[in-house]
C-alpha cells in the first residue's frame, strides 16, 4: 500500500507529531504510522496486525491513536454548565441519567459549541457503555501501552469531515456490520444514527430516512443547511441505489480513485481528532509517565554534556595553571639573579670606597636597606586587587627635583671623600591596570580597589576612563620608607 499524503486535510499544528494509528477490528486491526508536520498529514504503508501482535507492538513506546468501532452509541446536543469539567460532566450525566438509555456504567465525551451566559454553554456529546470501551482499549496492553487518542469512528469521521471545510456536512458510512449517518461541522456531532444492517428490514430506505431526519432536525432545531452528503464504505448503500431514491450524495473526497482504501479516512481522522477522547485514566498516567521518562533522559543527556564540558574546561585550566607556575618559577630564578648581581656590585663598589668615613658607609648602606624591594611591592599590591581587575604595569621610581617636590639631600663630599648617594624619605609607585567590567559596575570595583590602597600606599592621584566593556586606570601611590 503506497504512502498518502494530504496536504489539505490537517489542522494546523504548533509542533511535529508522530505514531501509528489504529483502526480496531474484532479479529484484526489496520495500522499505519503517520507524521503531522505544519498543515499537511503524511501516512505510511497501512498493515494489518492481528490482536497478540497489536499488543506486542503496543509495548514498544510508541504514540498511538486508537479508533474503535461501537456497537451502542448515543449523540445529543444539550445546554449545560460551563462553571467548571466536573460540574459539566455532572450536569451531562444526570441527563442521561434520566432517559435511562443504558442498564450499565458508561462513559462520556463532550465538545464545546458555543456560550450561552457566563455560567452555562452548549455542548455536544457522545455516550458509550463502559464494557464497549473496555473490550475495545482490552486489545492493546493497557499496563504500557501510550495512548495519545482513544475515539470512535463517528468522531474519527467527523473530525475527517471537518477537515474538508466549515460547511455542515452528512456522511453515510458502511461498515460491516452497521451504518452510521453523521451530521457534523468543525469536527464536532450534531446527530447520530446507527442502523445494524442484520436486523434492519430495508436497510437501504432506513438509511434514507436517517439521512432526511438528520436534515430535518438539523434545519429545524440548528437553523442551519446542509451543504453536502457524502458516503463511504461498502457498496451495500452506493450513490446509485441512493439517486434512485431521490438522494443525491458524492463520493466521500478522502478516499477516491486514486487512494480506494476506505481506512486511510477514519485513520486521518483519528490523528485529527481532539475532541471526544475516551482515553481510560489508567492510560492517561502511563503516558505522564512516558513523558516523565523522555524528559529525565534528556535531562540526563544534559547534564552528561555538562560534564565532558567541565572537564574539558578543568583540563585546559589545569594546563594554563601548569603555565602561570613555569612562568612563576623562571621570574623567581631571574629575580634571584638580579639580587645576586647586585650583590656583586655591591662588593665591588664597597672596595672602592674610602672607609675612613664609616658613619657615611653606614647610613648609606642602612639607606640602601630601607628601600622598597619591587617583588614585596608587587605581593602587597596583588593582594589588595578587587576581581575582575588585572594589573598591566607596577613601576617604582625615586622621586626627582623636576616633579616640584623637595629635592633629595645630598652631603657635601669632606676632604678626599667622595658625595655620597641622594637620601630620600619615599618612591614613587605607578600602577596600572585594566578592570574586565562594564559601567558603572567597573567604577564601583575601582573605587574598591583605592579604598584598598589607601590602607598601604598611600593615593597621590587616580586615572579612570571606561572603553566599551572594559576601563582602564593608573594610580600614583607613595611607599614611605
Amino acid at each position: 500500500m503506497k504512502r498518502i499524503m494530504w496536504e489539505r486535510s490537517a489542522r494546523p499544528q504548533t509542533r511535529t507529531r508522530k505514531g501509528h494509528a489504529v483502526l480496531l477490528g474484532e479479529d484484526s486491526h489496520a495500522c499505519a504510522p503517520y507524521t503531522v508536520a505544519g498543515d499537511s498529514a503524511v501516512f505510511g504503508p497501512a498493515r494489518t496486525l492481528a490482536t497478540e501482535d497489536l499488543r506486542t507492538f503496543s509495548r514498544k513506546g510508541q504514540s498511538l491513536s486508537l479508533c474503535f468501532l461501537p456497537e451502542n452509541i448515543y449523540a445529543d446536543i444539550g445546554d449545560f454548565s460551563s462553571i467548571s469539567t466536573e460540574a459539566t460532566q455532572a450536569h451531562i450525566r444526570s441527563a442521561v441519567d434520566k432517559i435511562r438509555l443504558f442498564k450499565d456504567d458508561y462513559r462520556l465525551a463532550y465538545a464545546k459549541l458555543n456560550d450561552i451566559d457566563e455560567v452555562r454553554g452548549s455542548y455536544s456529546y457522545l455516550v458509550i457503555p463502559i464494557t464497549e470501551l473496555d473490550s475495545g482499549i482490552g486489545q492493546v496492553d493497557s499496563d504500557n501501552a501510550i495512548v495519545d487518542m482513544f475515539c470512535p469512528v463517528e468522531a474519527a469521521l467527523a473530525a475527517a469531515m471537518g477537515s474538508l471545510g466549515h460547511e455542515m456536512t452528512i456522511l453515510v458510512y458502511e461498515d460491516k456490520r452497521f451504518i452510521r449517518i453523521i451530521a457534523a461541522r468543525d469536527g464536532i456531532i450534531y446527530h447520530l444514527t446507527t442502523i445494524n444492517s442484520a436486523e434492519s428490514f430495508d436497510p437501504l430506505l432506513d438509511t434514507v430516512s436517517g439521512v432526511h431526519e438528520s436534515i430535518s432536525l438539523i434545519k429545524n432545531s440548528y437553523r442551519q443547511d446542509v451543504a453536502r452528503i457524502y458516503t463511504l464504505g461498502n457498496d451495500t448503500i452506493s450513490q446509485e441505489k441512493l439517486a434512485e431514491l431521490a438522494l443525491e450524495t458524492e463520493p466521500f473526497p478522502l478516499c477516491t480513485g486514486e487512494n480506494p482504501d476506505l481506512t486511510y479516512p477514519v485513520l486521518l481522522g483519528t490523528v485529527l481528532q481532539t475532541h471526544y477522547d475516551f482515553t481510560p485514566d489508567k492510560l492517561h498516567a502511563v503516558k505522564r509517565l512516558s513523558t516523565y521518562a523522555r524528559v529525565s533522559t534528556a535531562v540526563s543527556l544534559a547534564m552528561a554534556c555538562m560534564a565532558v564540558v567541565l572537564f574539558i574546561i578543568s583540563g585546559i585550566n589545569f594546563m594554563a595553571l601548569s603555565g602561570i607556575r613555569k612562568d612563576l618559577e623562571n621570574a623567581n630564578h631571574r629575580n634571584a639573579e638580579l639580587l645576586k648581581l647586585i650583590e656583586q656590585d655591591y662588593t665591588e663598589l664597597s672596595r672602592d670606597l674610602n672607609l675612613t668615613d664609616f658613619n657615611s658607609i653606614m647610613q648609606a648602606y642602612q639607606q640602601f636597606q630601607r628601600e622598597p624591594r619591587l617583588p614585596a611591592i608587587v605581593d602587597a599590591v596583588s593582594r589588595r586587587m578587587p576581581s575582575l581587575v588585572f594589573l598591566t604595569k607596577i613601576e617604582l621610581k625615586r622621586p626627582a627635583a623636576s616633579e616640584g617636590e623637595p629635592p633629595a639631600r645630598v652631603e657635601p663630599p669632606g676632604e678626599g671623600v667622595e658625595a655620597r648617594t641622594a637620601q630620600v624619605d619615599y618612591f614613587h609607585l605607578d600602577i596600572h591596570g585594566i578592570i574586565n567590567s562594564a559601567y558603572p559596575r567597573s567604577k564601583e570595583i575601582f573605587s574598591i580597589l583605592i579604598s584598598n590602597m589607601q590602607a598601604v600606599y598611600p593615593v597621590d592621584s587616580a586615572a579612570f576612563s571606561h572603553k566599551q566593556d572594559q576601563a582602564v586606570f593608573s594610580l600614583k601611590c607613595k611607599v614611605r620608607l
